[in-house]
């Protein structure tokens, strides 16, 4: 079986961590725990970030991915903001410059945009 892992950066933490125990429920993620310094718990070297499939990111206040969260070393993945009311969501595939608005953004689109990160799904 193949697993997406996923990078949870949100803020607030609140939120991060009901984020993490929807995801698990899934059974189909391997989530890479954040710390609250933003460091990765279970995976701190950059061969296993290379490894993430997704990170999930906030929205600041002018409506723009956080990317400041983001680690030294940028893993090469699919990366999705969103604001915490779900008026908001916006992706970059990887390799690209470009984020793509999604309106509205609920639970049901970011699991998709997750499990979409991977192939074979």
């Amino acid at each position: 079986m193949v697993i997406s892992r996923v990078l949870i950066l949100y803020e607030p933490r609140l939120y991060s961590d009901l984020i993490n125990e929807l995801i698990e429920q899934l059974g189909l993620l391997d989530i890479v725990e954040i710390t609250d310094n933003h460091s990765a718990s279970k995976s701190n070297d950059s061969q296993n970030q290379d490894d993430i499939d997704v990170v999930i990111l906030p929205l600041d206040g002018d409506g723009e991915p956080k990317t400041s969260l983001l680690p030294d070393h940028v893993p090469d993945a699919k990366l999705v903001a969103f604001s915490p009311d779900g008026s908001l969501g916006m992706r970059r595939m990887p390799g690209e410059d470009d984020w793509i608005e999604m309106r509205p953004f609920g639970i049901s689109q970011l699991i998709v945009e997750i499990l979409r990160a991977n192939p074979v799904y």
